[in-house]
């Protein structure tokens, strides 16, 4: 789950990084984030950098207007209209999140080739657009293979590495205080610390485990107890998806497995992504044995394993 512009206010403990984006993006007309998946670099985009540049002191900063977009499978097509610039003055800022949907989504060379020179056309001086990449980390090396995003990385790229362990304390402990005035148990906070510091991309268990937490709390505070019997940063996510399933009917599981295989592209050389799909492809998910007619993935039997 990740922060949204208005969770400003309780994004915690990444102010240096948030920091060190801004004064990069000012400084370059394409910046490329790279972080690997569940290091929170959707929410330093989202949360951390637009909140910022729209609340510039100095107006001549603040953008004429911000645009969020995901590549999706026909980037160029989809989003050429949001590289006209806003206003006759200022500049238009485009945040291109899950920016790895150019090499995992699209599948016409084209297409992507179309897309890619529009985002690097606001290099060209006078262009009044710039545009802040968000990269899953294991597609760096796609990235290299195009010369312009090559020079970008080279000139302007800044990495999302683990949080300190006092910035994850600062993402445990404020966000409680501030949202309802909750307490995190000391004992809590430490083995949060300890356990997150030593799983990569782990910011969302975190999130999770705090949510089921939270459910048990008592009174006003979390507690170490409440967090070992929700299962703690592996076990929470793994209870709650189990409980949820085994509500399902026997037709009402297969629906579900049929369409959570839909969301999945497979990875070629590298880990699965996420896939959007469009709620009427999920409405039209075909018998167990026949095939997705978009992927080719074979919906599996009932009783049998994914």
């Amino acid at each position: 789950m990740r922060f949204e512009a208005g969770d400003r206010d309780l994004f915690f403990g990444r102010t240096r990084l948030t920091d060190d984006l801004v004064r990069l993006a000012h400084a370059h007309r394409v910046t490329a984030v790279f972080g690997p998946s569940g290091s929170g670099k959707s929410s330093l985009l989202r949360a951390g950098l637009i909140p910022c540049l729209r609340e510039a002191e100095d107006a001549a900063l603040r953008p004429a207007a911000i645009r969020i977009l995901t590549p999706g499978t026909r980037p160029a097509r989809d989003h050429t209209r949001l590289f006209t610039p806003a206003a006759p003055t200022g500049e238009t800022w485009l945040v291109v999140d899950q920016f790895e949907e150019t090499f995992t989504l699209c599948q016409d060379p084209a297409e992507r080739r179309k897309f890619l020179d529009l985002l690097l056309s606001a290099r060209a001086a006078g262009s009044r657009l710039r545009v802040v990449l968000g990269v899953r980390a294991d597609f760096y090396a796609r990235c290299l293979e195009h010369e312009g995003l090559a020079a970008v990385i080279r000139e302007a790229s800044l990495p999302v590495g683990p949080m300190t362990p006092s910035e994850l304390r600062e993402a445990i402990v404020k966000p409680a205080a501030a949202a309802a005035g909750l307490i995190v148990e000391r004992s809590l906070t430490d083995r949060l610390i300890e356990e997150v510091g030593e799983e990569p991309g782990g910011l969302p268990l975190l999130s999770h485990a705090l949510l089921e937490t939270w459910r048990r709390r008592r009174g006003r505070t979390l507690t170490l107890q409440a967090y070992e019997a929700v299962g703690g940063i592996h076990g929470a996510i793994a209870q709650t998806a189990e409980a949820f399933y085994a509500g399902l009917t026997e037709p009402q599981a297969g629906t579900a497995r049929r369409i959570l295989l839909r969301l999945i592209t497979p990875g070629d050389g590298t880990p699965d992504t996420r896939r959007p799909v469009d709620r009427t492809e999920l409405d039209s998910t075909g018998p167990a044995g026949s095939r997705c007619p978009r992927c080719s993935t074979r919906w599996p039997a009932p009783g049998s394993s994914p």
